[in-house]
């Protein structure tokens, strides 16, 4: 009788430091593919919306963020709620058009 409490306490234990390790293994590799994807975005959006500036209803872009965009070939646009694009840099002939989309002003009864 003694055996099988010693057996199951042995499994119990076990099972409880296989799942530590996982635990541990899965936070390690998520922090690792973090910092691989932070090291891969050459710039936050909040860094264009910071240099893109508004002047008699045209946008323009700061010539340094210009710079980084096309080095790093990216492309960057500002879309109204409507979908209709105000303001683009680089973008694609594919995506010159307006983009559907829908605001979601969540109720309180939703979240």
């Amino acid at each position: 009788m003694r055996r099988k409490e010693r057996n199951a306490a042995h499994f119990i234990l076990l099972v409880l430091v296989t799942a530590f390790v996982l635990l541990i293994a899965n936070i390690a590799v998520f922090m690792g593919l973090f910092a691989k994807w932070k090291e891969d975005i050459p710039f936050a959006s909040q860094t264009i919306m910071d240099n893109l500036t508004k002047d008699q209803g045209s946008y323009s872009l700061s010539e340094d963020v210009k710079t980084a965009l096309t080095q790093d070939d990216l492309f960057a646009m500002l879309i109204s709620q409507e979908g209709h694009i105000l303001w683009q840099e680089r973008l694609p002939k594919e995506l010159e058009k307006n983009i559907p989309c829908r605001m979601w002003h969540p109720s309180p009864d939703t979240i």
